[in-house]
Order: C-alpha cells, then structure tokens, then sequence
C-alpha cells in the first residue's frame, strides 16, 4: 500500500527531525 508506506515514511522524517532537534 502506498499511502501505508508513505505514511510511515513521514513518521520516521517526523522522529528523525525530533532526534536532531530535540524539544
């Protein structure tokens, strides 16, 4: 599923951007 994969794809930039600028 595409839509599955991009999501999960916009999870891990989501936590990776957190990892590199933690609140």
């Amino acid at each position: 599923d595409r839509q599955s994969g991009d999501l999960h794809f916009a999870l891990r930039a989501d936590v990776w951007r957190s990892d590199r600028h933690p609140q």
